[in-house]
């Protein structure tokens, strides 16, 4: 019994299940504390480092590093579904092995909230069609507006997870505070 207690406990570390990987995904906020965004350059004949996450690509490969030492080859990369008709879904990432889908978002400006909302809606009617190997989703929203509404994330998450139960989980993280705001960029 001691046994099967250890064993079921290492398989657990080893092998994430869904809600663990939402978990590990809301964890990069904390990973956002020793971000680079360097005012002058710390050497000679170099640019600053400046690690601007600006866009949902960004944000992508952000979330690649983060995910692939944990699942390798089942992690797979944004790809269109099988569809029918003119429109296919096409996820950002997909885990094979635990049939979850992560899907990023960003927003950028307050009324992108409700954009977000319809986005998601379309998405689910997209990647759980018939035929499709996927059971689960997490939506990974990433926080980019120059006044953030934390007291708001609940709600979001809320309202989100109220639309399907295909739904795991809500991240949402609020961009390094170290980045300047979106009009501060060059």
């Amino acid at each position: 019994m001691a046994l099967d207690v250890l064993t079921d406990g290492i398989a657990a570390v080893a092998v994430p299940d869904a809600t663990q990987v939402a978990q590990i995904l809301a964890e990069t906020q904390g990973s956002f504390r020793r971000w680079r965004w360097e005012k002058n350059a710390t050497r000679k004949n170099a640019i600053p480092a400046r690690w601007l996450i600006d866009k949902e690509p960004d944000v992508q490969a952000f979330l690649l590093a983060v995910l692939y030492p944990y699942f390798t080859g089942q992690l797979e990369d944004e790809q269109y579904l099988r569809g029918f008709g003119l429109r296919q879904g096409r996820f950002d990432f997909a885990i094979t092995s635990l049939g979850l889908i992560v899907e990023v978002k960003v927003l950028r400006r307050p009324g992108d909230i409700e954009t977000i909302e319809a986005e998601v809606a379309d998405d689910l009617a997209l990647y759980f069609r018939e035929g499709n190997p996927f059971r689960s989703m997490i939506v990974y929203i990433y926080d980019d507006r120059d006044r953030p509404e934390p007291e708001k994330y609940s709600m979001i998450r809320n309202a989100l997870k109220q639309r399907s139960a295909r739904i795991v989980d809500v991240v949402i993280v609020q961009r390094p505070s170290i980045i300047p705001n979106r009009n501060q960029r060059h």
